[in-house]
């Protein structure tokens, strides 16, 4: 094993560090570091919308042999549509917020004004 490891380093270790060099793979990976905090906090709520807020068979209270009335149903759902919004605000964004961010990292590696490059 040892053996393969050192022949998959010495191959392609020098092609690694060629692309890991190069401005504008760099300021993709600095682009997306800088939306990880949205990212993380869209999951979370990705995650509690559908595991801990979904209803009837096979969802996480029914599988703990939990029934819920209709009363605490709707109020969770009250929560589902708060969990869906964030959603919205976080992950849905992204798409919006990702080229600027990029663009802020370009800019900064080649050492101009990262705003006006985000928003150009």
């Amino acid at each position: 094993m040892s053996k393969v490891i050192a022949s998959l380093e010495k191959v392609l270790l020098p092609f690694a560090v060629k692309i890991g060099k190069q401005p504008h793979v760099n300021a993709i990976k600095n682009g997306f570091i800088k939306l990880m905090p949205l990212t993380l906090a869209g999951a979370m709520f990705v995650l509690i919308n559908n595991v801990f807020l979904s209803f009837g068979e096979g969802s996480f209270f029914y599988s703990l042999g939990i029934r819920l009335d209709a009363s605490t149903i709707e109020t969770l759902n009250g929560f589902k549509a708060i969990g869906g919004n964030v959603y919205n605000g976080t992950l849905g964004i992204m798409s919006l917020m990702a080229p600027f961010f990029i663009g802020m990292a370009l800019a900064e590696e080649r050492k101009v004004d990262p705003l006006a490059a985000g928003l150009w």
